[in-house]
């Protein structure tokens, strides 16, 4: 395919995502939102850049900020904020704050750029090697998203966001390939983006929508299948909705049986399985479990904790029966890596025919870095409505449950 072809099938994509009227409004929506946020973002790095605030300081306001009105950029993910939060507790901030001040302006070309980057990945490394903090306290291969993030802010139309999705797609498209290296990865993938951008004559937040729409599409066979089973569509999430709720009921029980104080999810505590709400088997409020804030917030929003005593956790479980598997394992690694010195086993529970999706996701590489796959335990759905009641005849204490889980290997996936 010669280069004016691809152009013109990237044309017809372009055109097939401005016929979707709602995909437009959205990105119209989150357009005008980061507008408006844009100069306030700028001014939290200009402060910083002049001495106004300190790295601490900076680490709060972005970490508060991106979780609210900041919450167009995609910033308060493991790549964003929380990778800053973690290079604030882990590192002196005497070093820390030059190194982020050096990095942080926009360059102005290419070559400065790949310095700076290049100094701080150098950086990173250099105080992994000292023992001032490990590699997956650091997760130095995260700082291309931040600082990319940080660069589009102040120039936006030179420094693209080193989004997985447009990544996900250039590479689908045979523009991208990555080494692993994410210094390098980072200008190779502003050497397909840029020039695809300019092709289309598009700026680089349409260029954005446009990839993540790509990445998004569904191919035809599978929206072909999907149609032909709308009429099964109520009667599936009707069953799943019903099977989540009886296996929070069966770990709340199961959970009081084994002499723990059980909490249950805030919003689902007034859902009823075998009419019974589920807020009646737990407390009334989660105790202080001398938590940061955040991690508090997370602990609130997971489907059924066991609580030893006053306020030790005992084992946390996330319920899963959504496709991808994925909303209970950030939870888990959101806690994981703000508190990595939590002890307290992790499960999640999913239906049998998904033991190998959970298996395949806690071999990630982000997961993996964090070690979950040691420390989240899976079992199925399927297991636990069979093990339950004998589990709460002859067990002890909360440590039988450890019975039922497998883990993943150690093994990353490519």
């Amino acid at each position: 395919m010669n280069e004016i072809t691809k152009i013109e099938k990237w044309r017809e994509l372009l055109g097939e995502m401005q016929g979707d009227a709602s995909r437009m409004a959205h990105n119209e929506r989150v357009d005008q939102r980061r507008q408006q946020v844009i100069s306030e973002m700028q001014l939290l790095l200009a402060r910083f850049q002049a001495g106004d605030c300190s790295a601490a300081d900076l680490r709060s306001e972005f970490d508060s900020r991106t979780r609210t009105e900041w919450d167009v950029f995609g910033f308060k993910g493991m790549s964003g904020a929380m990778f800053l939060n973690k290079l604030v507790k882990y590192l002196p901030s005497d070093s820390l704050e030059p190194a982020l001040k050096t990095v942080m302006p926009a360059p102005a070309d290419e070559t400065q750029a790949k310095q700076r980057m290049r100094a701080f990945a150098d950086f990173l490394e250099a105080k992994i090697k000292a023992g001032v903090a490990t590699r997956s306290q650091l997760q130095p291969a995260r700082l291309a998203f931040l600082i990319s993030g940080c660069w589009h802010i102040q120039q936006k139309d030179r420094w693209p966001i080193f989004y997985v999705s447009a990544r996900t797609t250039l590479q689908t498209e045979n523009l991208l390939q990555e080494s692993g290296d994410s210094v390098n990865d980072y200008f190779s993938y502003c050497s397909a983006f840029n020039p695809l951008a300019a092709s289309l004559e598009i700026d680089v937040w349409t260029c954005e929508h446009l990839l993540d729409w790509m990445n998004q599409r569904e191919p035809e066979d599978l929206k072909r299948k999907k149609l032909d089973r709308l009429d099964d569509v109520e009667d599936v999430i009707e069953e799943e909705v019903g099977t989540h709720a009886h296996v929070q009921w069966l770990l709340a029980r199961m959970g009081r049986k084994l002499g723990c104080q059980v909490w249950v999810a805030n919003n689902d505590q007034s859902k009823e399985y075998n009419g019974e709400r589920l807020g009646k088997h737990c407390i009334e409020s989660l105790p202080n479990l001398g938590l940061d804030p955040y991690s508090q917030r997370v602990i609130n929003l997971i489907d059924v904790v066991w609580i030893k005593g006053t306020n030790q956790i005992a084992a946390a479980f996330e319920i899963e029966h959504t496709t991808s598997i994925f909303s209970g394992l950030l939870r888990m690694s959101d806690l994981v890596s703000l508190s990595p010195n939590l002890n307290f086993p992790l499960y999640i529970v999913a239906p049998e025919a998904r033991m190998q999706k959970v298996a395949n996701e806690l071999s990630r590489p982000t997961f993996q870095m964090l070690e979950l796959h040691k420390r989240c335990g899976y079992f199925s759905d399927e297991t636990l409505i069979e093990k339950a009641d004998e589990i709460m005849r002859w067990a002890s204490d909360s440590s039988a449950i450890q019975r039922l889980a497998s883990y993943a290997p150690d093994t990353i996936l490519q």
